[in-house]
């Protein structure tokens, strides 16, 4: 019995809406850097992957072996040389494909990985350069033929042995090894295979209790029922149930867990789904992996939202998404930022990067004014500039045309930060998501664009609230030994202090001028002040030094 499952997880709610955004940030600044020779980080990505043969061989013949390819690291961690050693018995003579396409929204310079000189048993693609893999880590399977001469007598369930390399991004990392077994026809298998794929039809605001499913297709050749699947939320215990449903080959079935899954509070959601048959042949395929964010919207007339940028917390709030034909997509940078230790950055090498970035939902009244306040930048001998637009989805499409609340406004390419702020005034209430649209402006030299410090808070009269560039929410001294001061803009001001890991490990009410935070109790390290003054959140990180 051979039983390949196209186990599609998908999560289902009561009320489904827009598909689930999955977080998407491309390549780091530093692992850019790592690629042009300049100074990067040191945070390393591996690939990972699933590679099966589902094709049974017959002694005797030449025939095509049919292979799937599906990288499951989630780092952008791209693959540039796939290698697969067949046993004795078995010889590659040929592939009819070049199976794996290049990204067409970050292609890099080596494109498709090709087809190499076949040499004895090894059949290999790619030039193994560690530079812009073109096998993608976007949950993609990639199917590819071998075509191979069985030698007579060859008998038995036979491994094959591989290498997938990753392109080096952010400095050496181990290649990923592993056996696969290749099938002899007429052989008893089991095996439930587990892939991403198929509609997501959570939203990403205010989730609650939603039911989990999965797809799977009998693709053996006899029939299965009362076999085990199971899904994990985060580290919750996992939840287990027995699919009774008849498959005769070729059959599928969607299988809907009683038991419903909590998403209802905010943060990142890992769900795991796995299938556990009874044996099971190839178990390094049975378990899929999706992640995704649940935002609990503010409400804007009463809370400021503030977005720094900083810690894991608040780079999941936000969504990005490539315009359709552009050739970048926005990443973290580690190297260039306005205040703490990282911003958003969009780049594109040679042509006009188009991207967006989104907040977590918010909720309006209508007739108030909201103002948008943010820090762009492009750096020298780059081009490009931001737009800020309000829609009902955090989505291109979900931007409503026409409600550009900020107009496109070019950088100036002096590699310095400039504060951007708009004003907005909803003509009903309801919950929205404000978009930051990161455009080039001209080919050849290539698009840089920085965004840094959001802030979003209600204001009755346009210019209140706004702080003047001489009047800022200052603290000092930094580094200090224990003993913070933190001048404040009015006497209705907090502080929130995190930790590294987004903790909040205390808070505070201010007053107008100087405030002592006494921090003597704390570890040394790194910290973030979180300062709400005059209407307006600001994020400072700040160095606790002994």
């Amino acid at each position: 019995m051979y039983i390949l499952g196209l186990a599609s997880m998908f999560v289902l709610g009561a009320t489904a809406q827009n598909r689930v955004q999955v977080k998407s940030l491309k390549k780091s600044e530093s692992s850019v850097n790592a690629k042009l020779g300049n100074n990067g980080g040191s945070s390393i990505s591996q690939i990972a992957g699933n590679l099966v043969c589902t094709t049974p061989y017959v002694a005797g013949t030449t025939m095509d072996l049919n292979f799937e390819l599906t990288l499951t690291n989630t780092d952008f961690e791209y693959g540039d040389y796939l290698e697969i050693t067949f046993p004795a018995g078995i010889t590659p003579n040929s592939s009819p494909n070049d199976p794996f396409a290049s990204d067409a929204a970050d292609p890099g310079p080596d494109g498709p990985e090709a087809l190499n000189p076949i040499v004895g048993q090894v059949i290999s693609w790619g030039n193994n350069d560690d530079n812009w893999g073109g096998i993608v880590a976007d949950g993609t399977t990639y199917p590819f033929t071998v075509n191979v001469t069985i030698a007579p007598g060859t008998t038995g369930n036979l491994p094959a042995n591989y290498v997938l390399s990753g392109d080096q991004y952010t400095g050496p990392a181990p290649d990923q090894t592993g056996s696969i077994t290749i099938f002899e026809a007429g052989a008893s298998i089991d095996d439930v295979q587990a892939f991403l794929g198929g509609a997501q039809t959570l939203t990403n605001c205010n989730n609650g209790m939603l039911d989990v499913a999965v797809r799977i297709k009998n693709l053996g050749t006899t029939t299965v029922s009362g076999f085990p699947v199971s899904y994990k939320i985060n580290a919750l215990p996992a939840v287990t149930e027995t699919v009774s449903a008849t498959l005769a080959p070729g059959d599928s079935t969607d299988y809907i867990f009683t038991a419903q899954g909590d998403f209802s509070a905010e943060g990142v959601y890992a769900v795991k789904v796995y299938t556990g048959l009874v044996g099971d042949a190839v178990n390094s395929n049975d378990t899929i992996n999706q992640s995704f964010y649940n935002g609990v919207s503010v409400d804007l007339s009463t809370t400021p939202y503030a977005n720094g940028i900083e810690t894991s917390a608040e780079v999941a709030q936000l969504t990005v998404a490539a315009n359709p034909g552009t050739v970048a997509n926005w990443g973290l940078s580690t190297v260039t930022f306005q205040s703490g230790v990282q911003a958003l950055f969009l780049t594109g090498s040679s042509a006009i990067a188009d991207s967006w970035v989104f907040t977590k939902c918010l909720d309006v009244t209508a007739g108030e004014t909201y103002r948008v306040t943010y820090w762009t930048r492009t750096n020298t001998g780059f081009n490009g500039g931001m737009s800020v637009s309000v829609g009902a989805t955090n989505s291109a499409a979900g931007m409503t045309a026409g409600t550009e609340i900020k107009a496109f406004t070019a950088n100036t390419a002096d590699a310095t930060w400039r504060k951007d702020s708009a004003d907005y005034t909803p003509s009903a209430s309801g919950t929205v998501y404000f978009g930051f649209r990161g455009q080039g402006t001209a080919a050849g030299s290539g698009t840089n664009v920085r965004l840094d410090n959001i802030n979003i808070f209600k204001t009755t009269t346009v210019g209140v609230s706004e702080l003047a560039t001489s009047n800022e929410v200052s603290i000092f001294p930094n580094p200090s030994t224990g003993i913070f001061t933190v001048k404040a803009l009015d006497n209705n001001s907090t502080v929130e202090v995190y930790n590294i890991v987004g903790e909040r490990m205390l808070s505070s009410k201010l007053v107008n001028g100087n405030n002592t935070i006494n921090m003597s109790n704390m570890s040394v390290g790194t910290y973030f002040f979180k300062v709400t003054s005059n209407g307006e959140v600001t994020t400072k990180k700040v160095v606790l030094s002994k």
